[in-house]
């Protein structure tokens, strides 16, 4: 009886004790800064330790949680393909266990519609991947009408959407191309039949130096999925040299005349052009690099004066060429006329 009483008489020491901390905690007043700092961490661990346990309470209970059910559109099979998409999300109305609920909406629950039935049940849809402890009580809209049109197949070029070019002191070795520089398409026949060519994502390159530059560019997409496409990617390639201006005289020929039968006056021309900076030298010095005219413009000319044509060597990279004297006289030899 002695211990018993002895116990009882501890305990009801210590309640005093336990309150007067208690309050001693939460009292208002100066107090040294560490006494505060532990204070507010004793308060903050019980607020967090009450969340916590709510929590973990109302997760035993049922609930009727609203969530949007993301809608993805298979369209890429099948004689029939949509000609409008569905609509992103539907609407649903899950009953089940808090834990339940919860595991659910971290997991991925779209629904897959595709272009077999112009009309799908999407509540039968969400039913059909609901976890077992979960009912659906309501999911808007519950049917879905597609509106759909036979199925086209077709190849169109990819077109090159945006600036590709060089700044004055550089030009390209060839033009900028695109591979591959078509794709196959499928999809509603009214969409398909439409289109004359395929953009790609915007590209802004206005001054492009390198010798040898390729990028992968994203094809653009503004119909959102209704066309299915056979690449999703293209490689642009470009080659940029640094270019210099030139000037030199080029021989000038006569084609398909009797020898000796017409002299041209003069019998060269001064051209100026444009060519790689490697390449300027042999551009200057090169015999291949000449002009002609023909018997034939000669004997019909009524003004007494021929245009040249210009001869580049197949084996050099020289464009912009210009004449300084665009035409040039001529006249007959007298022996040959006779």
């Amino acid at each position: 009886m002695a211990s018993s009483s002895s116990s009882s008489s501890s305990s009801d020491a210590q309640g005093p004790v336990f309150w007067e901390r208690l309050r001693d905690l939460l009292a208002r007043g100066e107090r040294p800064p560490d006494e505060t700092r532990r204070r507010a961490v004793a308060l903050a661990m019980c607020f967090l330790a009450s969340c916590v346990l709510w929590f973990i309470f109302t997760l035993q209970d049922t609930h009727t949680v609203p969530m949007s059910i993301p809608v993805t559109v298979q369209n890429g099979q099948g004689d029939q393909a949509l000609t409008a998409l569905p609509p992103e999300t539907v609407q649903a109305e899950i009953e089940g266990q808090g834990t339940v609920l919860l595991r659910y909406f971290f997991e991925d629950r779209s629904i897959a519609i595709g272009a077999g039935d112009s009309q799908v049940d999407v509540s039968q849809l969400v039913e059909a991947q609901l976890p077992d402890d979960a009912s659906l009580k309501r999911v808007d809209p519950s049917v879905l009408r597609l509106e759909r049109e036979p199925r086209l197949e077709r190849t169109v070029p990819v077109r090159l959407r945006g600036q590709v070019g060089t700044p004055p002191t550089h030009d390209f070795v060839s033009e900028p191309r695109l591979q591959p520089d078509s794709i196959r398409i499928s999809g509603a026949r009214s969409l398909v039949a439409s289109l004359d060519a395929w953009p790609t994502a915007p590209v802004d390159l206005p001054n492009l130096t390198d010798s040898l530059y390729r990028r992968r560019v994203p094809l653009s997409d503004t119909l959102n999925g209704l066309v299915e496409r056979s690449a999703r990617n293209v490689v642009l390639r470009a080659q940029s040299r640094q270019f210099t201006e030139g000037m030199r005289s080029i021989d000038v020929r006569v084609t398909g005349a009797p020898e000796r039968s017409v002299n041209l006056d003069p019998s060269s021309i001064r051209v100026t052009y444009r060519t790689p900076l490697d390449d300027y030298d042999t551009a200057q010095q090169t015999d291949r690099f000449y002009a002609t005219v023909s018997y034939e413009q000669i004997r019909t000319d009524t003004t007494g004066e021929v245009e040249p044509r210009i001869h580049p060597p197949d084996d050099l990279t020289i464009r912009n060429v210009e004449p300084v004297t665009p035409s040039l006289g001529y006249f007959f030899v007298a022996e040959a006329k006779q």
